[in-house]
């Protein structure tokens, strides 16, 4: 008789998982003028004996940065997120980069950068670092820098709970109860599975992760102990059975690479120690087998042919099927990488060396405050009268701040300028005609100029043209506004405006500069402000909302129900106030769905079988935020059915035909067929087998109409003659 014995749904999806992110740009990062930034530095790449003793040039390699308490300046001058950071060859060309952290409240980060080339045994070259622009979007690139064209077929990094895939290959990952922890380079992940409690990261089959050739896995790991068949890297074969490639323990003291399809005897290597970091790689090149740790090469055979092509899922941690607590790793994982290109020794130790926790090769210069560039003035042409006080025209510029300020030729007598400030302020005592004056703003490391127009009238005349910097302006309850400073030509005696601001929102009636914190949300509405003289005045309408923390977040469906596979209706958000993000913790990158950070919509196609899943969604804006829980179940378009005497199966929607079997625990299949789609369901009730009492695990493989995998349907069975 057949029991249902426990059932594991697992789906691959061969389509890329959306991504839900939206850029908010003004530059392309190639249009960028890094004048713009206020500071720069070096990094000065060593690879010669006293650095990385890297004897050759590695092309196209993503080089790791650390920020720590000694990278203060930089923590406090940049965009809490580090958005603004940048990056550039010597002669200024831009570098790609990718955020891995960057935590500024505790002064901890670490970012990638793709170097083009870090030449051998050299000391002399360097690339350069800007930061300090607040107007800078962000340009954190994951896919640039691990690039699927330098041989990258995937990359992941592990940190806050994230699977996803850094390449554009987008092989994200799917958790199956692993731990977070700190790892070598941010988060990590802890795989200490058993049967009863699984512990692994599956990713989907994929084009990309079918390498027959010039292959290269790699990781971080932190045994606690080594077991026989303990598994670092496995890619399975079709149906869960024969693996494709295997980096696991073949003992208690031995780590192996096994590749399913070529010849030869593969070589062993000593299991590193357990309590300790470690980063591990296999190559593979068509005729070489050789396996490193901590970047010295200590195992090689000659090994030939090429790796078998299968349909199974890539785990970390564990195997499919496990059938011993011993094929579960007890280990924690750190930055797995598979790529398709045999990786040279000299490439695998500079990673070692770059990537430790006492890295060497890499030393940042000198902090050096850009020149300042893009003087302007708000004022400009600015008109006085003379006995009348001309307030303070102020400077605004670019780059690195002004330490000092000149102007040629002399202002009109009554007028100043600050040379520490650069303001003009004063009142001026004689007429002057329309006359362009040069300011220079310099520091140590250079200068630049403005020309500001100035006219002094011997009369009052009325103001003209009053407008504000920004208008209209949002701001949010309890957050400090920044200064929104009147823009108008003529003197000024006086300003008003009307209806009152909002409260916690002043204007000074001298300089007309609006500033405060407003305490209470308001509607956009208009108010009125005046410039006037004795003379005249001139006004501008101001359109202000003053936006509240948002609350009452809530989702159209709060306890979703989905299927691998089947795009979701659009899952829309309703809240009080308004919201400038949304996000999601765990991320919804990982099965497949997407949040958009403006609106908060959850959208896509599930790609991966998981347990009902409490996601929570946060809104925010400067003035505070809100959470909700959506409850998230995936399943599988069930084609198994376990009956009492027998197993159906049925195709799910959009298969047109697969392939079925019963395999026992030790991968062997006992039955097989091929049921087409014209043939509607197709029984299996043991007969002619001959099987014996035990587990056994019932497959469907589900294909298109071109052959090719859609996923994999499998349950296990006890199965009593």
């Amino acid at each position: 008789m057949v029991n249902a014995y426990r059932e594991i749904l697992k789906m691959k999806n061969a389509y890329a998982c959306l991504a839900g992110a939206l850029a908010f740009v003004t530059l392309s990062v190639a249009q960028e003028s890094y004048g713009q930034w206020k500071y720069v530095r070096t990094v000065n790449v060593n690879t010669t004996a006293s650095g990385s003793n890297v004897a050759t040039n590695q092309v196209k390699f993503p080089m790791l940065l650390r920020f720590g308490a000694s990278d203060s300046l930089v923590f406090s001058t940049s965009q809490s997120t580090g958005a603004d950071i940048r990056f550039s060859k010597s002669d200024g060309t831009p570098m790609k980069h990718q955020i891995e952290r960057w935590d500024a409240a505790n002064k901890v980060a670490e970012v990638w950068v793709l170097v083009d080339t870090v030449y051998g045994n050299d000391s002399t070259h360097f690339f350069k670092m800007y930061w300090g622009n607040n107007l800078a979007p962000d340009s954190s690139n994951g896919a640039a820098v691990f690039d699927a064209g330098s041989g990258f077929a995937g990359a992941w990094h592990f940190q806050g709970g994230n699977f996803a895939d850094a390449t554009a290959n987008h092989n994200n990952g799917t958790d199956h109860g692993s731990k977070d922890t700190t790892g070598v380079i941010a988060g990590a992940r802890v795989f200490h599975g058993t049967n009863a409690n699984p512990q692994y990261v599956s990713v989907a089959d994929a084009a990309s992760l079918n390498i027959t050739n010039n292959l290269t896995l790699s990781a971080w790991i932190k045994p606690s102990a080594w077991a026989t068949n303990n598994r670092i890297i496995q890619k399975n074969g079709t149906g869960g059975g024969d693996d494709q490639y295997r980096f696991y323990a073949s003992s208690a003291t031995a780590i192996r690479l096994t590749l399913t399809g070529t010849s030869g005897t593969t070589p062993t290597l000593t299991a590193p120690s357990v309590g300790a970091w470690h980063l591990v790689h296999a190559t593979y090149d068509g005729a070489n087998l050789r396996l490193y740790v901590d970047g010295a090469q200590g195992a090689t055979a000659a090994i030939t042919g090429n790796i078998n092509v299968a349909s199974g899922e890539l785990w970390f941690g564990a195997k499919p099927l496990a059938q011993v607590d011993a094929d579960y790793s007890n280990l924690a994982m750190d930055e797995p990488r598979v790529s398709n290109r045999a990786r040279s020794a000299d490439w695998i130790k500079l990673e070692f060396q770059n990537q430790k926790a006492a890295s060497v090769g890499i030393s940042f210069g000198v902090s050096i405050l850009q020149p300042p560039s893009g003087l302007s003035y708000l004022q400009n042409p600015a008109v006085y009268t003379v006995n009348y006080a001309a307030g303070s025209n102020l400077p605004v510029m670019l780059g690195g701040a002004a330490t000092k300020y000149s102007i040629s030729p002399s202002l009109p007598a009554g007028l100043r300028m600050d040379t520490n400030t650069g303001v003009i302020s004063g009142t001026p005592t004689v007429a002057a005609g329309a006359a362009n004056y040069t300011v220079t703003a310099s520091n140590a490391a250079g200068s630049t100029t403005a020309q500001v127009n100035i006219t002094v009238n011997a009369t009052l005349v009325a103001p003209t043209g009053l407008s504000y910097r920004t208008n209209p302006v949002v701001y949010f309850v309890n957050a400090a506004i920044t200064n929104n400073n009147p823009v108008v030509t003529g003197t000024v005696t006086g300003f008003s405006v009307s209806p009152a601001l909002p409260a916690g929102l002043t204007l000074n009636t001298t300089t007309g500069v609006i500033s405060g914190t407003p305490t209470a949300g308001v509607a956009a509405a208009n108010y009125t402000v005046s410039a006037s003289n004795p003379a005249g005045s001139t006004t501008v309408q101001l359109n202000l909302a003053v936006i509240a923390g948002p609350s009452n977040l809530s989702y159209a469906n709060s306890n979703a129900v989905y299927f691998v596979g089947t795009p979701i209706t659009a899952n829309v958000p309703s809240l009080t106030g308004a919201a400038t993000s949304f996000s999601s913790n765990p991320p919804l990158s990982t099965i497949g769905l997407a949040i958009n950070p403006t609106t908060g919509v959850i959208t896509g196609t599930p790609s991966a079988f998981q347990w009902t899943t409490d996601y929570i969604i946060t809104a925010s804006n400067p003035a505070g935020s809100t959470t909700t829980t959506v409850t998230i179940t995936v399943y599988v378009p069930v084609g198994i059915r376990i009956h009492s005497k027998s197993v159906s199966f049925r195709l799910p929607d959009g298969a047109v035909s697969a392939r079925l079997s019963v395999v026992d625990m030790r991968g062997r299949a006992v039955w097989n067929r091929t049921l087409q789609g014209s043939e509607g369901p197709m029984f299996w009730n043991g007969e002619g087998t001959g099987l014996g009492s035990g587990i056994y695990a019932v497959r469907m493989i589900l294909l298109d109409a071109k052959g090719h995998s859609m996923g994999i349907l499998e349950r296990r069975m006890a199965w009593m003659p």
